[in-house]
């Protein structure tokens, strides 16, 4: 059998699916996990952070492990 992607959300698919069903990521900086949300459906496999704040604080982690 072949190797399955990793799962994505569809962008129609997210409309039924409950909330703990939504993918998850761990930001890299507060190493906190977040989830899907609408605002990042065309975008998500670029999301990398939790939040803008995170995002300016990126700087100071890189190099860390992820």
């Amino acid at each position: 059998m072949p190797c399955q992607p990793t799962p994505r959300v569809s962008l129609r698919l997210w409309k039924t699916m409950k909330k703990s069903e939504l993918p998850q990521k761990t930001c890299p900086v507060c190493k906190r996990p977040f989830l899907w949300r609408k605002k990042w459906k065309k975008d998500w496999d670029n999301v990398r952070y939790c939040s803008e704040k995170c995002r300016r604080q990126r700087s100071s982690h890189i190099g860390d492990d992820e």
